[in-house]
Protein backbone atom coordinates (compact mmCIF):
# COMPACT_ATOMS: atom_id res chain seq x y z
CA UNK A 1 0.00 0.00 0.00
CA UNK A 2 1.37 3.45 -0.58
CA UNK A 3 -0.17 6.11 1.56
CA UNK A 4 2.64 8.98 0.49
CA UNK A 5 -0.03 11.22 -0.79
CA UNK A 6 -3.03 12.54 0.04
CA UNK A 7 -4.97 9.20 -0.50
CA UNK A 8 -3.78 5.43 -0.27
CA UNK A 9 -3.85 3.04 -3.17
CA UNK A 10 -2.80 -1.11 -3.26
CA UNK A 11 -1.11 -3.40 -5.41
CA UNK A 12 -0.63 -7.00 -6.28
CA UNK A 13 2.63 -8.24 -7.92
CA UNK A 14 5.49 -11.14 -7.46
CA UNK A 15 9.07 -10.53 -8.06
CA UNK A 16 10.55 -10.51 -11.46
CA UNK A 17 14.44 -10.48 -11.74
CA UNK A 18 15.82 -8.54 -8.93
CA UNK A 19 12.76 -6.26 -8.49
CA UNK A 20 8.96 -7.10 -6.71
CA UNK A 21 6.54 -5.19 -9.73
CA UNK A 22 2.87 -4.29 -8.12
CA UNK A 23 0.15 -3.50 -10.30
CA UNK A 24 -2.74 -1.54 -9.44
CA UNK A 25 -5.32 0.74 -10.49
CA UNK A 26 -6.94 3.78 -9.16
CA UNK A 27 -10.59 5.41 -9.52
CA UNK A 28 -9.59 8.65 -10.92
CA UNK A 29 -12.88 10.23 -11.64
CA UNK A 30 -11.27 12.62 -14.47
CA UNK A 31 -9.50 9.64 -16.32
CA UNK A 32 -12.28 7.70 -16.22
CA UNK A 33 -14.42 10.52 -17.70
CA UNK A 34 -11.95 10.62 -20.58
CA UNK A 35 -12.64 6.87 -21.01
CA UNK A 36 -9.29 5.64 -20.08
CA UNK A 37 -7.99 3.78 -16.96
CA UNK A 38 -5.71 4.98 -14.51
CA UNK A 39 -3.23 2.13 -13.94
CA UNK A 40 0.35 2.41 -11.95
CA UNK A 41 3.24 0.16 -11.05
CA UNK A 42 5.40 0.08 -7.58
CA UNK A 43 8.40 -1.38 -7.80
CA UNK A 44 10.64 -2.41 -5.26
CA UNK A 45 14.79 -3.18 -5.42
CA UNK A 46 16.51 -4.35 -3.09
CA UNK A 47 20.05 -2.96 -4.03
CA UNK A 48 21.92 -4.71 -0.99
CA UNK A 49 21.47 -5.33 2.81
CA UNK A 50 20.84 -1.86 3.45
CA UNK A 51 19.65 -0.30 0.16
CA UNK A 52 16.21 -0.17 -1.23
CA UNK A 53 14.83 1.43 -4.40
CA UNK A 54 10.97 2.21 -4.83
CA UNK A 55 9.85 3.55 -8.09
CA UNK A 56 6.75 4.69 -8.84
CA UNK A 57 5.09 4.50 -12.87
CA UNK A 58 1.92 4.99 -14.29
CA UNK A 59 0.72 3.03 -17.23
CA UNK A 60 0.04 5.33 -20.37
CA UNK A 61 -3.59 3.51 -21.01
CA UNK A 62 -4.41 5.36 -24.12
CA UNK A 63 -2.47 3.37 -26.25
CA UNK A 64 -2.06 -0.40 -27.11
CA UNK A 65 2.20 -0.20 -26.15
CA UNK A 66 1.15 0.39 -22.26
CA UNK A 67 4.41 2.45 -22.02
CA UNK A 68 5.21 3.04 -18.72
CA UNK A 69 6.39 6.58 -17.57
CA UNK A 70 8.19 7.35 -13.84
CA UNK A 71 6.35 9.18 -11.71
CA UNK A 72 8.42 9.29 -8.41
CA UNK A 73 11.98 7.21 -7.59
CA UNK A 74 12.93 6.76 -3.37
CA UNK A 75 16.50 5.43 -2.98
CA UNK A 76 16.56 4.63 0.89
CA UNK A 77 19.28 3.22 3.14
CA UNK A 78 20.63 2.42 6.46
CA UNK A 79 23.21 3.87 8.03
Amino acid sequence: MDDSGTYAVSARGTRQGDEIAMYGTDDDPVITSLGFTKEFVIALRLLGPDEVEIETRFVDTRTAARTEQIFVTFELSRR
